[in-house]
């Protein structure tokens, strides 16, 4: 008989009966642990008293987000907030919803955001405007030009940090051989550029012109086809959802089974008609990692890669991802994780994935989850907790996965 038990090296196990947690482990005998409270489980098996916690907010705080950056954030009351790694807290957006879950994503600098009811982009303790389609400046034929005869097309959009506006309705102008085009009323919204397309004669492709304007008024005398491409006419802003992930310099957001993805130059902006990819069933889950992205529905988990204007899905697990489970390794953004209906799951940029507790936890499920990486005493864990009815609990695995370590309250 043992006169001791331990270390716990396996973790936590539920699909063994009470009797039989024991087993050798590399010649040594170790145990399972049936369930641990207020504890964390090293790497050595041993058990250690969980650190304990300092309140810096007072109130309700939900919906929190964070990536190791400066800057967290989370919806405290009906505000949205910034959370600096102090703990201090600064309002930024008011009237919002505490009842709405809210997805976030970054890209770059910015952080995207979505609740359902809006997208919006974030820098540190601000929210940015999107740029505005410019109110129409009037082209006209004009004479003393060098133009070629024939019919032009005119478009304009504004552009700031956050990319290109949608562009103005075409006008079109007929000029005669030499002729010129005036335009009049240049002027761009504040904050933003002003940007000018034009086809050639009897043309459809609209290329970026560089005018000389001189109290909101330009003539356009020449044309040369080498400039930028319009890329946002009959665009629309990216409808709202309830998850969003950046990937390949798009934004991507799910709106019930439909998975909508942005212009690449314009990331708040897409094609309503054609820039969306239908599912079967409701979306709970988009994470960009590595060359692809993992999205997860109700029933299935996919991964696609590439251009996601041609790329196909392909299926990674038979069974969906929890909603607001996903995170990544910010030391290792090809390294993601989120919580499925049958336990913790990490992906690869490769798009290989393993459930880390499927062979010693059975989960019972759960509505929603929530997960962060949490570094401490040379440690990676990835804490998880899943929510609904008759599923509450919270699991432990390492970001290696050779050590699966589980504790259900």
């Amino acid at each position: 008989m043992r006169d001791t038990v331990g270390p716990f090296t396996l973790g936590e196990n539920n699909r063994r009966a009470v009797s039989d947690l024991s087993t050798v482990l590399n010649r040594s005998r170790v145990d399972y642990l049936v369930r641990g409270t207020n504890t964390d489980l090293l790497e050595d098996g041993k058990v250690a008293r969980r650190a304990g916690v300092t309140k810096v907010l007072d109130g309700q705080m939900k919906w929190l987000w964070g990536d190791g950056g400066p800057t967290g954030y989370g919806v405290h009351g009906t505000d949205l907030v910034a959370i600096r790694k102090d703990g201090s807290a600064s309002v930024i957006l008011p009237g919002m919803n505490p009842a709405l879950p809210v997805a976030y994503a970054r890209r770059d600098q910015l952080v995207f955001m979505t609740d359902g009811l809006r997208v919006r982009a974030l820098q540190a303790s601000q929210v940015l405007t999107p740029p505005a389609t410019p109110y129409e400046p009037v082209a006209v034929a004009d004479v003393g030009g060098g133009l070629d005869a024939g019919m032009y097309q005119l478009a304009f959009t504004s552009s700031n940090a956050l990319g290109e506006s949608p562009s103005t309705e075409p006008q079109a102008v007929q000029v005669e051989a030499g002729g010129a085009i005036k335009i009049t009323g240049l002027s761009a919204p504040p904050g933003t550029t002003l940007h000018t397309y034009i086809t050639g004669p009897n043309g459809s492709v609209f290329n970026e012109v560089d005018l000389v304007v001189d109290s909101g008024v330009a003539v356009v005398v020449g044309h040369m086809d080498a400039g930028r491409k319009l890329e946002t006419m009959g665009m629309q802003p990216l409808p709202p959802g309830s998850a969003l992930a950046v990937y390949d310099s798009r934004l991507l957001v799910a709106a019930g089974s439909l998975l909508f993805y942005s212009n690449p130059f314009a990331p708040l902006l897409c094609d309503p008609a054609s820039s969306y990819i239908p599912f079967e069933h409701p979306i709970t889950m988009v994470r960009a990692c590595g060359g692809g992205v993992y999205v997860g529905t109700s029933e299935k988990t996919y991964r696609f890669s590439g251009d996601l204007a041609q790329a196909d899905r392909t299926e990674v697990l038979p069974y969906g991802a929890l909603p607001g489970s996903d995170s990544a390794d910010p030391n290792e953004p090809t390294t993601v994780f989120w919580m499925s209906p049958r336990g913790l799951i990490r992906g690869d940029g490769a798009g290989e994935v393993t459930n880390l507790q499927s062979d010693n936890l059975q989960m019972n499920g759960g509505v929603r989850g929530a997960t962060y990486l949490r570094e401490r005493e040379g440690q990676s864990l990835v804490i998880a907790s899943t929510q609904g009815a008759g599923a509450r609990g919270a699991v432990y695995a390492s970001m290696d996965a050779e050590i699966v370590k589980g504790v259900s309250p």
